[in-house]
Order: C-alpha cells, then structure tokens, then sequence
C-alpha cells in the first residue's frame, strides 16, 4: 500500500524541492481563476530559473521543467505564448523553430519574499515574549522558523488537489518537527526552550499573515491544478451536477465535537454545502453507530478498575474541554449530546438516507469492501508498528468494516441503477469520509470504472466547491477556511491530563459533586501514590490511575479514614460528602468484585460486568440499582429473555419503568434464585422513586 502517510515524511519531504514553485507564487497575486495566465507565466519563469545564462533550451525541455516542478502539463501553444512575450522583452531569442536561447537570467523572487511577513509577525511574539531574544545572537532561529513554514507548505504541493485520492496533508504531531528542526541546528539551553513553546504556539494560532500565507498557498495549488481541468472549466457546473453526500462516522463526530481537529473544516465543508443546496444524508447504520459511541463514552464514567486499556473517545476529550472553558457539567454535556439527531438536522439540514436509496445495495460490493478493508487495515497497522517502535496496533471491530461496506455498496447500487432513483446528475452521490484506508480502496478499485469512484476525502470535495462552484466567497469565508487547513494541517495531540481536569471527571464517576471537585483534588494529593498518579496523568493513562484510586479506598484500613474524616471537626460539609461517595463507591467496588469472582467460578471465563450510565439520580437510589444489578448478575437472571437488561442509560424518566418491568417478569418466571431478596431490594427502590 503505497499511502503518503505510511512513508518516513523525513524522506518524502528531502526527496521533493519545492522551493521554486514556492519562489513563483510570489508573481501571480490574484483572485481565484483569474490568474491562470499568470501562474503560466510564473511556471515559465520558474523552469527557465534551472537554465544558465546564454544556454540553448527546447520547448519540450521546459514543459518536462515544468511538469517536474509543478506536477501538471500545460498545453505547448501556453507556453509559447508566454516565451513570445519574453523573446520581445529581448530576454530570450529564437534559435530554431522550438529553440531557444537564454540571454537574460529573470529574476525569480526569493522565498524570503514569501515567508517575511509571516517572519516579521513571529519574531515580533518571540521578542515581546521573550526578552532576552536578540536577533544576531538568535539568527538561527529564521532558519527553523523558514524550514518548519516550508514543511507546511510543503503538504499542499504532495498531491494534486483536485484529485480524488488520498489526503497527503495532515502533520500528525507538529511538537515532533518543530523538535527535531531546533537540534538539527545545535540550539540548546534557555533559547531552545523558549523558541520551542513560542514557535509551537504560533504555528497552533490563528495569527493574521500565517494565515494569509496559509491560504495564498493553498489556493495557488488549487490554481495549479485548475490548469489541467482549463478546458473543462466552461461545462462544469459542480453545485448543479452534484447528487447527495452520505456520511461516514468519521465526519460526524468532528461536527459534535469542537476539540477534534477536523471540525472546522467539516464546519467549512457542511456550510458550502448548505450555500450550494446539496443534500447530505447518514446511513441507518452509521446513526446506530453514534449511538454506540455516545454509549461507550458514557460507559467510560463509570469507575471501572477492571478496564483493560485506555478508551480513545472524542467524546470524552470534548466533556473535559467544555468542563474546562465554560463549566459545562456532565449531564448537561450528555443532555446536549442525546440530542445530536435533531441538532444535525436543525443547524445542518443532515437527516437520515431515505428509505428509497436505502433498502437496496449492491451484495457483490458489499462482499469486497467487507473483506478487503480488514487486509488493508492489517498491513497499514504492521507498517506502523515497523516504523514506530511505540505504537500499538489498534483493534477496528467487524461491524466497523461492515457499516463502511454497506455504506459504500449503497452508493454503488444507485449509481448502478440511475433510472430508478432517477439520478441524472453527472457527479456522485459520494461516501465521504476521512478513512484513508476506505480512499486506498476506492483509488484501486471503483476508480476503475468511475472517474472519481463512490468515495471522497472531504478536503478534496472541499477543493471542488473552491475550483468549480460559482458561489461567492466573501473575506469571511476565506478567513474561516484557513483556520480550517492550518488546524486541520498542524495538529498537536494533547496527550496529558492536569489532575484539575481528572478531579472533576473522578467527581462524575463517584457521584460527587463537579463543582466541588477541588475537595476530591486535596483528597488525591494527600494520597500516598500522588506523585505515580501525576506521572500517569502525563502520559494520558487514566485506566492506571483508576487502578489507583479504587486500590486505595478499598484497602481494609481504608474505613477508618472515611470515619475519621466525618468525624472531624471541620465545619466544611463537603468533606464529609466526599467521604460519603467515596464509602458507597467502596461498597459498590466490592460488590462488583464478589459478583465477578463468583460468576468467574461458576463459569471458568474471565468475566466483566457492564453496569449502565446512572444519570440524575438520588444517591440511595443509584446504590440500590447497583445492588439490584449485582444481584441479577449473580443469580445469572440475564441469561432469561424474561429479564429484561437495564438500558444503555437509567435515569429519572426510566428508572422505575425498567425496576416494575423486572418485578413483573420475576412473577412469571420460576427459575430465578433467591426471589425473596431481589423483591426486597426492588420494592426498596420503588419506596425511594416519586410517586
């Protein structure tokens, strides 16, 4: 598999110069498409910057120049035309028919021209933020900040941005360049340090000429490229031609979630969709796979010491930003989350596939997405682990294979069937997604047959609308849309955890009160492993702290501790609310535990119990329902399709409906073991639930 992403981008970056193309797009300043002469131009000159002072060169030699530079051809009667102009300037002279001779070198501006405003607006920060910051003593620090710039830009000159293949642009972890720029160079000491926070700052941010040049660059590419589609340019009409959009999981998500990288430009992508009237649809499978995610994040606050690995969830990282910039709680996070339907749908117009295009897909289709997604994975998940001694091979579900093949089979079957869905749109309908993996699969395959295939990055879609729709851009959008690529090209992965922001993530989990999770943070400091507990925090392990913590508060001595803080004289009767979560997370805890090892006995499998979310419910009632599902566990009252399973989520609206329905399937059924005590402990939570 020969994806950008899996080659050393050390490599991919030396091995392609494109400090002159670069150095031309300093000459063709303009709006979009109304520039293509000049970039012809600029190309032109580019080329002839490679050739000696009064050397002799062919038509033909520059346009292969040009194809090595810039990755396109341009038709010869273009480039004549542009050397015409330069033979009358007297700057070259005819020496055959397709001959020429150089008399004049033109003078390609430097790159500096290019990155000296965006150098001019950094080292300002670096000098108000750093005041020891001299610039002949620190003059290498032009030379990292021109290296890092160029490897940026360097991502949207790796492949031809009106192709539909695979996105080459995302730096994975910017701290990594930035890194290894600066000790490449010998800087050390307090400079290195400095330059390293600042630079990494700046190139995270939404400075103004960063931006300029961010976007200037990227919609040069664009014009770049447009030359190869000049002829086509009068026929297409993308917003007219295009069908609906069907969505990947992938996609939704960054729309929910303002932490993910990819949300401001799925943002751009939906609202240029929105302008341009195009439908965009999710699958029936795809919705209950949201669902699915929105349950594992929930499932992920509840205290489990049990927990195998570290739960990667957009989700969660979401919760924990908006706990800490705005103060949002938990339930009200989940409150907004469980309504992720009607919000796509409202803010968007994205809705449901109809039945119509849904019922229906392609079973040959299917059968090769379904099968051949999981090859792909496993060879790009080997060549990972190969070139990184630190990487762990990631376990992608069946179902997960089989929602993108369904999804893509349906795409094919319309475009198979046009006349019954009456499809007489040139382009799509497209899967979109961020799956490079589904893209590899797309390039060799359905491309095949269909000039673009069944599936699109949405970066590439986006390049559409920018190059063939005739909507207008106002500065706004253009503004937003470089914010989009520079967080969308730079990424810088958070990977630790304060212990201010794990405190009130703890506090959910024990049913304490988020607001006062600084009780539970004077808790934690004063516990004896603090110092492994911070350590594990930096590294992003919260499942090793978890261990921690519940190790800790079910020790046996545990209980006096709990008793002598109630018993304290401390008049702050937070501290004894906390001692009181922390006793019933304890009782809870071993509960579980005597749950788990007598079913371990009893079935000679390793066995762990998923209790539901418990959202919004009084604390003697949440004990109780945790009692009461310990006990089914033991009596193995599930394994009865007559017991009905607690939801995905219990709270105030279906408690009682759930602990009724478990009364009335027990009356009806003999089997179940030590009756007596699961009706105490129901009729116990029926008294403590309104009336």
């Amino acid at each position: 598999m020969n994806s950008y992403s899996e080659m050393d981008e050390e490599v991919a970056i030396a091995g392609y110069d494109i400090s002159n193309l670069l150095r031309s797009i300093s000459l063709t300043r303009g709006k979009l498409l109304e520039r293509r002469r000049g970039i012809r131009k600029s190309l032109v000159i580019a080329a002839l910057d490679q050739i000696p002072t009064d050397s002799t060169f062919t038509l033909d030699s520059i346009i292969e120049k040009i194809e090595e530079l810039g990755k396109c051809k341009i038709d010869k009667n273009d480039v004549v035309s542009v050397l015409d102009d330069f033979v009358q300037e007297g700057t070259i002279a005819h020496s055959e028919e397709y001959s020429y001779i150089l008399k004049n070198q033109i003078e390609l501006p430097g790159i500096e021209s290019l990155t000296e405003p965006v150098w001019h607006e950094f080292s300002g920060i670096l000098e108000k933020r750093w005041k020891n910051y001299d610039p002949f003593l620190h003059k290498k620090a032009r030379d990292v900040f021109d290296s890092v710039l160029l490897k940026i830009l360097t991502r949207y000159a790796l492949s031809k941005p009106l192709e539909n293949e695979i996105d080459y642009i995302p730096i994975e972890n910017i701290k990594y360049v930035i890194s290894n720029e600066i000790q490449s160079r010998s800087i050390e000491g307090e400079f290195e340090k400095k330059l390293f926070e600042i630079m990494l700052e700046y190139f995270c941010s939404n400075e103004k000429e960063l931006l300029n040049c961010i976007i200037s660059c990227y919609l040069w590419f664009i014009d770049l490229n447009l030359l190869s589609y000049e002829k086509n340019l009068n026929t297409i009409n993308f917003c007219d031609e295009l069908n609906f959009l069907l969505l990947d999981s992938n996609f939704i998500v960054p729309l929910l979630c303002k932490t993910d990288v990819k949300h401001p430009l799925s943002i751009s992508l939906v609202e240029f969709c929105k302008k341009s009237k195009i439908q965009i649809f999710y699958s029936a499978l795809t919705h209950d796979e949201i669902w699915g995610l929105i349950k594992a994040s929930k499932n992920e606050m509840k205290i489990n010491p049990y927990r195998p690995v570290n739960f990667n969830n957009q989700f969660l990282d979401d919760y924990r930003y908006l706990n800490a910039t705005k103060g949002t709680h938990y339930v009200e996070y989940i409150l907004q989350l469980n309504k992720w339907v009607e919000f796509l749908d409202d803010t968007y117009q994205i809705k449901k596939l109809p039945e119509m295009f849904s019922k229906n897909f392609d079973k040959i289709d299917f059968e090769y997405v379904k099968n051949t997604l999981p090859m792909l994975y496993d060879v790009q998940a080997k060549e990972r682990a190969r070139r990184n001694v630190d990487y762990r091979i990631k376990k992608r579900s069946p179902e997960s294979y089989s929602i993108d093949a369904h999804c893509v089979s349906i795409i094919s079957f319309i475009k198979k069937n046009p006349a019954i869905f009456l499809t007489k749109k040139a382009l799509g309908p497209w899967y979109l997604t961020y799956d490079s993996l589904l893209s590899d699969l797309n390039d060799h395959y359905f491309r095949k047959t269909d000039e673009f295939g069944n599936i699109i990055q949405p970066r590439i879609l986006l390049n559409y609308f920018l190059a063939f729709s005739k909507i207008e851009y106002d500065d706004e959008d253009i503004e937003n849309l470089a914010k989009a690529l520079l967080k969308y090209t730079v990424r810088n992965p958070k990977k630790a955890i304060s212990i201010d922001e794990y405190v009130k993530e703890l506090s959910v989990k024990i049913g304490f009160d988020e607001d006062n999770a600084d009780t539970l943070k004077e808790f934690l400091v004063k516990m004896p492993l603090f110092n492994e507990i911070e350590a594990s925090l930096q590294n992003g392990n919260v499942n090793e702290v978890e261990k921690m913590f519940c190790e800790y508060i079910s020790h046996p001595n545990f209980e006096k501790l709990c008793e002598g803080i109630v018993n304290s004289e401390e008049k702050d009767s937070r501290i004894r609310d906390l001692a009181k979560k922390l006793r019933e997370t304890n009782i809870e805890l071993m509960k579980e535990k005597a749950a788990r090892e007598a079913l371990e006995r009893n079935s000679g499998v390793k066995i762990n119990i998923i209790f539901p979310t418990i959202i919004g419910l009084d604390p003697h009632v949440s004990s109780k329902i945790t009692e009461l599902i310990v006990k089914l566990n033991e009596i193995n009252a599930f394994n009865s399709e007559s017991i009905p399973k607690p939801p995905q989520e219990l709270n105030s609206s279906n408690v009682k409906q759930w602990v009724e329905r478990i009364k009335i399937a027990m009356q009806t059924t003999s089997f179940v073991a030590d009756t007596a005590t699961v009706y105490g402990i129901i009729n116990q939570i029926l008294l403590l639930l309104p009336k």
